[in-house]
């Protein structure tokens, strides 16, 4: 039973995650050291390439044993906690909740249906959203401004994105009052898909995730603050001590119908007791924690893992995570040790980000003339170096990924159109933000496979963090998008030295005209990353 063996069981579901992947990260980086090795026509560098002790060619993406395991979760930072979330071969949905101070935690969710109507609904959605989108060419732009009547007011000079994702040139020509009615229309039905994206998402935290929901959060207390509270609940003997450390770590997110809820869970998950424990006891335990209990105010990360499958639903915007917001995915915990290996000079998180060595590519296709015009706008506030309306050629993709700390791609989906395999081959030292539709999608190809995604490929690069589309939005939705997000980054530059990207992420997304359909949609995998403000924006001096 999981509370029997807590960390072999911990160990086995978060083992089972992205073998697939896994075995491809070990492919192409044998691939890149036999190149290496070839490439050096020197006998002794050759020895010395075979010798080397740089982790990446020689990273086995693998745990050797539980032990190993435990021990790699145990030096994670107390900031963060590792939630692994599996589906077995009988469908069953499965929690794995692993922080570095307590034992790891199982919950066995709930069984999906073969046609789970949660994932039929979410796919419903995203083909409406889809469909919307190519039904709406040259229908104006949207104004946060509003009329005499309180209505939105459409602007004429905008024209939707999906005029420019199929390539068609239309003459430019005042908005009539048809296309107006069009806008309205539009407009209203992106709205109506955005209300129904938030009722399921409340939805799918409700049915599939029920009272462990909280789980997913990071602890909201520090334990060496709260050593005599433990000790104090270590006497009433209700529940083990991990149980009782995670009820102190979570209380403070929570109301306390929730909170009771977790408590009995977690004893029936630890005891197979399906005896009450008294009503008097649990307001007990609470009073003890609420009187003595001392709240951190740090910034705290939850590192999620999902099976490939399911990797299109906004876990990001469950309401659970309006406590606490910073979520990083990754295809696997192996993923997160293999950056954190490679990045031998990191000494704590978020990893720190230099925004003057940044890079980006600006519409490439030369087709995005509205999206061109507004991010130019924007990037102008930066010294950055880049290329607008231009195909860079594979060298200087290589040179911007490996020299820069920041990469910023706004484009046709990933941008793997034109630079192929130059990602693979290269050691990504980048950030890497890549705005347009579906640009870090991973393509479901079935049980006991991890899909296709471009978002692989960087990662296996040792790209820190990715930031994409989890699926398909219209420029002018995303470019606002991106535009929120360097705000939030400027914001507050008197007062703060860094800015995380994650927190700029949730701002700019609760900022969104549209903030499930479009919001949602941005998603961050790898490692927690801040850019040090003084150094991100131009100095007028």
């Amino acid at each position: 039973m999981p509370h029997e063996y807590p960390w072999t069981m911990a160990f086995y579901h978060v083992e089972s995650m992205a073998p697939s992947m896994r075995q491809l990260a070990r492919t192409l980086l044998l691939r890149k050291k036999t190149h290496k090795i070839k490439s050096n026509k020197d006998i002794n560098q050759q020895q010395e390439v075979l010798d080397s002790n740089d982790p990446a060619p020689t990273h086995n993406f693998t745990f050797r044993d539980t032990d190993h395991f435990k021990s790699l979760i145990e030096r994670l930072p107390p900031e963060i906690t590792f939630v692994n979330i599996s589906l077995d071969e009988e469908n069953v949905l499965w929690m794995t909740r692993c922080h570095s101070s307590i034992e790891p935690v199982i919950i066995r969710l709930s069984k999906l249906e073969r046609d789970d109507p949660m994932l039929a609904k979410m796919s419903e959605i995203l083909e409406s959203s889809d469909l919307s989108v190519r039904k709406s060419m040259n229908i104006p732009q949207e104004s946060d401004e509003k009329n005499e009547n309180g209505e939105s007011k459409i602007l004429d000079n905008e024209i939707e994105r999906d005029k420019e994702h199929l390539h068609i040139k239309l003459p430019e020509k005042k908005s009539t009052e048809q296309d107006l009615q069009k806008a309205k229309a539009f407009w209203g039905e992106r709205k109506r898909l955005d209300e129904q994206l938030k009722v399921f998402i409340g939805d799918l935290q409700h049915k599939w995730l029920g009272a462990a929901a909280p789980l997913l959060l990071p602890p909201a207390v520090d334990l060496q603050d709260n050593e005599r509270v433990v000790t104090r609940l270590m006497g009433l003997g209700v529940f083990s001590i991990p149980t009782l450390t995670l009820l102190l770590q979570l209380y403070h997110y929570i109301s306390e119908n929730e909170w009771i809820r977790l408590s009995k869970l977690l004893r029936d998950n630890e005891t197979q007791s399906n005896r009450d424990i008294a009503h008097t006891t649990m307001s007990r335990i609470a009073q003890i924690i609420k009187q003595g209990s001392i709240k951190s105010s740090r910034k705290c990360y939850t590192l999620l893992v999902v099976p490939p499958q399911l990797s299109h639903l906004p876990w990001e915007c469950l309401p659970i995570f309006e406590q606490s917001p910073y979520v990083m995915r990754l295809p696997s915990f192996h993923i997160f040790e293999y950056l954190c290996t490679l990045e031998q000079e990191i000494k704590e998180l978020p990893k720190m980000v230099n925004g003057r060595k940044s890079f980006y590519v600006l519409n490439p296709s030369g087709d995005l003339s509205n999206t061109q015009k507004r991010i130019t706008d924007f990037v102008g506030q930066f010294n950055w170096p880049g290329l607008v309306g231009e195909v860079p050629t594979r060298d200087q993709i290589r040179l911007a990924l490996t020299e820069s700390e920041l990469f910023l791609y706004i484009g046709h989906g990933s941008g793997g159109r034109y630079w192929r395999s130059t990602v693979r081959e290269t050691y990504c030292n980048a950030v890497s933000i890549l705005m347009g539709c579906s640009s870090i999608k991973i393509y479901d190809e079935g049980p006991g496979f991890d899909g296709r995604s471009s978002l692989y490929e960087y990662l296996i690069a040792r790209c820190p963090c990715v930031v994409g589309c989890l699926w398909m939005v219209t420029d002018g939705e995303i470019d606002s998008f991106q535009h929120n997000t360097g705000q939030e980054t400027q914001n507050n530059i008197k007062t703060e030295s860094i800015k995380l990207f994650t927190e700029a992420i949730v701002k700019a997304r609760l900022s969104c005209k549209l903030p499930y359909l479009t919001g949602a949609s941005v998603v961050a995998y790898g490692l927690p990353v801040a850019a040090a403000m003084d150094a991100l924006l131009k100095l007028n001096v």
